[in-house]
């Protein structure tokens, strides 16, 4: 008897690992950004070959970049938008396909980009639809994109492809009852050529031996493309309910006021020590995230990521430490000028900014709001702004304002301190008390966790007698 419940207990555990497994892979199947596949054209010959072209209008890259200035109190600038108003009413190809359904293309060039990426102001998908974007040699592809990227607002936002060519290409299937909307508002010029390979050679990679201890926080970091044409970084913060709210905290200069066409890139880095940009993925993305909290005293800024970060991408939430007392070591991880993820250390005690703070862009900050660290393994450069700085406990005690510390020696880097971020205005807009520690627990700091296994501990449960 006793061996018959022991089996019966047994195949009733492995029935809901099953059913766990089940459903852990399918939310990665429907809450991706993209949906993987290949465009319709490209296994469909008897086309036309003959796609509308729009041609934007030349940019002059030589004042942007005289322009810009170096820790300017601004995220990297890497492109500029161009306003557009383009989409499937008013631009280009439409063809009837086999069966009945329908295909749109568009290509668009700027003469002279580095790369292209885009906004959308209008964006609404049927079932069955699918939209792609991809090179001119076709060599990369983003998408499918469809239903599941539809957002009660309508924004939507897609990821850099190098180069000065785009192709749009969508789907309609036959007998659809409402026809889809793309429009875009904004092409984004890239030009700087940013990306795998482009920051100091003194950074190290994340998978170098140094940063194996790191590795539960290296896969809370991510790059953020917002939709302006700027680059920054940051990370998913846990919080004292550990609900797997997908808060993720970066710096207020990063801030544009289009949080809803930003892209945040996880998982962006070399495979090993060697940076091998070939084999460095860039399609762990997601899109559009929501204001919850910002304030320039510490330059802090809390969003809430709007799309369900898939399972597959394996991200952890990062633990923090609210409490105004200085790390005794510290590490940053970050994306400097756009390049795979990097780690830096400082194996000093922080220290806090006695004086006021003077930034290039002529704003100012308080003293005691931020901490100093002096890198002493690897820095931190434009592009890193807004990415976290881990205690030696492995916990965030700030986010990167800026500095002028180079591979050569000299100078600071300054963290807005998660001290001033926790309760410095009353306000829940201007805090993160209210989003991080909702129940006021009082509690100095919260560990980090595991998304994945958090999702797959949660479904175990359900079902369970």
């Amino acid at each position: 008897m006793n061996t018959i419940r022991s089996f019966n207990n047994t195949l009733l555990s492995y029935s809901l690992f099953l059913i766990a497994l089940f459903l852990s892979v399918n939310s990665a199947l429907y809450s991706q950004v993209s949906a993987g596949g290949i465009p319709y054209s490209f296994s469909h010959s008897n086309l036309s070959q003959k796609i509308q072209t729009f041609s934007l209008p030349p940019v002059n890259t030589d004042s942007l970049i005289k322009a810009d200035k170096k820790y300017d109190d601004k995220p990297l600038q890497y492109g500029y938008p161009i306003r557009v108003d383009v989409g499937l009413k008013n631009s280009g190809n439409w063809d009837t396909v086999v069966g009945g359904g329908r295909l749109w293309r568009l290509r668009i060039i700027s003469l002279g980009a580095y790369s292209l990426n885009l906004t959308y102001d209008k964006f609404w998908l049927p079932k069955g639809a699918t939209f792609f974007l991809y090179s001119n040699d076709k060599k990369k592809i983003l998408g499918a994109f469809n239903e599941n990227n539809n957002k009660s607002h309508g924004k939507f936002a897609t990821d850099i492809i190098k180069g000065e060519v785009i192709i749009l290409e969508y789907y309609e299937p036959p007998n659809t009852v409402k026809s889809g909307e793309i429009n875009i508002n904004r092409v984004i010029h890239g030009y700087k050529e940013i990306g795998c390979g482009s920051s100091q050679s003194c950074n190290n990679n994340v998978n170098c031996t140094v940063g194996k201890p790191w590795f539960n926080e290296i896969n809370s970091v991510a790059m953020i493309l917002n939709a302006g044409g700027g680059l920054c970084s940051g990370c998913l913060v846990n919080n004292e309910e550990e609900d797997l709210k997908q808060y993720f905290l970066t710096a207020n200069h990063c801030f544009d006021g289009d949080e809803d066409s930003w892209i945040f890139r996880f998982n962006y880095q070399s495979p090993g020590c060697t940076t091998k940009c070939d084999s460095s993925p860039t399609n762990f993305t997601v899109s559009g995230a929501t204001l919850k909290a910002r304030n320039d005293a510490s330059d802090f800024f809390l969003l809430e990521l709007q799309e369900t970060i898939p399972d597959s991408y394996k991200v952890h939430y990062a633990g923090w430490y609210k409490e105004d007392i200085a790390a005794i070591k510290s590490v940053g991880i970050h994306h400097p000028k756009g390049d795979v993820k990097k780690i830096s250390f400082d194996n000093d005690i922080a220290t806090s900014n006695a004086d006021i703070i003077y930034w290039y862009g002529g704003t100012q900050s308080a003293p005691n709001t931020h901490w100093q660290v002096i890198f002493d393994n690897g820095i931190v450069e434009q592009g890193s702004s807004g990415s976290p700085l881990f205690n030696e406990n492995h916990l965030v005690s700030g986010q990167l304002h800026g500095g002028n510390l180079t591979c050569y020696g000299g100078g600071y880097n300054y963290y807005g301190k998660l001290s001033v971020s926790w309760d410095y205005n009353s306000n829940y807009s201007k805090q993160l008390k209210h989003w991080l520690d909702p129940g006021s627990s009082g509690l100095s700091s919260v560990k980090q966790i595991a998304a994945y296994d958090m999702t797959i501990k949660n479904k175990l449960f359900i079902g369970q007698f």
